[in-house]
């Protein structure tokens, strides 16, 4: 009827709501979440330590994850997902951007007549147009989400359960908020990984530091000291020694990695991003 007509602003940090995730999805929340997790822009993710670009209109997420957020079984996500491409609905592409290019994991998911979805309207969208580069940059890190394999979330998983070992009632994070503090620590404080890793190992086992590092937040704000404290009891310099140095250094940007599969032809999956980020704010 007439409410069938049009369409309405329905803004992302919806899917931050409680109410959102409480229960099992229905198959038409389902496909909502599907438009509402599809980038609107150029991104990338980064699976089983590799980088992927996901276009406009195409959604990054497995089918494994998909039936994690929805509390579906995975063999219900599949049936429901084909029943979407029969409708024209969605499709299936590899990205051509994939660093390195054809691998098993650049599948992704592609919202068919995306842009229907999301059409300019008049007075809202010129708002965004007057915002500064750097303001639609922050707001494009805030909707960021790290895949479970991704080199932040495992990092923010290891420190989680070192805590939950000493601490079995504490109470589990969001560790998407915990994986952008690992995020930023990499991205934009130029920490290596593999020291972060040395870094959480060692805060966690100190008598002192145990009780104080209890968040990535506190660990990022204190890691000049944890790193201080561990090359003055030559914890830092002994882990190194232990570890095989060229094959976790890239040779392209110097960082040292905490798996060889962030390798890529052309460095690490580091300053492949890096390079990228730099390219699209040129």
């Amino acid at each position: 009827m007439g409410n069938s007509q049009g369409w309405i602003r329905l803004h992302r940090q919806i899917m931050e709501t409680p109410e959102w995730l409480a229960e099992p999805f229905t198959r038409g929340q389902a496909w909502v979440d599907l438009l509402l997790l599809a980038n609107h822009e150029t991104g990338f993710i980064r699976k089983r330590g590799i980088l992927i670009a996901v276009d406009r209109g195409q959604v990054g997420y497995s089918e494994e994850s998909l039936a994690e957020r929805w509390q579906w079984s995975r063999g219900k996500v599949r049936r429901f997902l084909v029943e979407l491409a029969r409708l024209s609905r969605i499709s299936h592409k590899i990205s051509e951007k994939t660093i390195p290019k054809k691998t098993s994991v650049s599948s992704l998911i592609n919202i068919i007549n995306y842009d229907k979805y999301q059409m300019n309207s008049t007075e809202d969208d010129t708002e965004d147009g007057r915002k500064t580069v750097q303001e639609q940059r922050m707001k494009r890190m805030k909707r960021n989400i790290f895949l479970s394999d991704s080199i932040e979330i495992r990092l923010a998983a290891l420190i989680l359960e070192k805590i939950i070992f000493r601490l079995p009632g504490f109470k589990k994070p969001d560790l998407q908020k915990w994986a952008k503090d690992i995020d930023l620590m990499i991205r934009i404080d130029n920490r290596d990984t593999s020291e972060i890793s040395q870094v959480i190992e060692w805060s966690q086992q100190d008598q002192f530091w145990q009780s104080n590092i209890l968040s990535t937040s506190s660990l990022r704000k204190k890691f000049d000291r944890l790193k201080a404290k561990m090359k003055s009891t030559g914890a830092l310099n002994e882990r190194r020694k232990t570890e095989p140095e060229q094959a976790l250094n890239c040779s392209r940007c110097g960082k040292r990695i905490i798996v060889k599969s962030d390798l890529t032809e052309n460095g690490c999956v580091y300053c492949e991003v890096k390079n990228e980020r730099t390219s699209a704010a040129i």
